[in-house]
């Protein structure tokens, strides 16, 4: 559960952070395509992962959080291109990209743990 609530604490970070800065950048610089890409793959991480605590089975956990670690996956890209872009500078592209580092190993840790427990409880003893 302590994962689980970090998972939470990082996601909400993260969104606190690229909200505001995506939409300034929208209004400045009427930059929308990798803006809102950006903006939808980021706060998706959170919105599987809160899914995830709700979900109705250890498969049904495991889906989301997978769908959330395909998110961070894509985020990376996009963080990559708004950097490549110069819409966010050195300094904000290291802080996205440690949260989101933080987020996916969370992730493989909490997704790995629960295929392997899922593995033992369909073992017939």
């Amino acid at each position: 559960m302590q994962g689980s609530n970090r998972l939470i604490e990082l996601t909400d970070s993260l969104e606190a952070f690229v909200i505001p800065k995506i939409f300034l950048i929208s209004k400045e610089q009427h930059e929308f395509v990798l803006t809102r890409q950006f903006l939808r793959s980021c706060t998706s991480i959170g919105a599987n992962a809160r899914e995830a605590k709700m979900a109705q089975s250890r498969r049904d956990y495991i889906s989301k959080l997978s769908i959330s670690r395909a998110e961070c996956f894509e985020s990376f890209v996009w963080l990559k291109n708004l950097h490549l872009a110069k819409l966010i500078s050195d300094d904000e592209r290291s802080l996205v990209f440690d949260i989101l580092t933080q987020i996916h190993k969370i992730l493989n840790r909490s997704i790995t743990t629960s295929k392997q427990r899922l593995i033992c409880t369909s073992r017939p003893h």
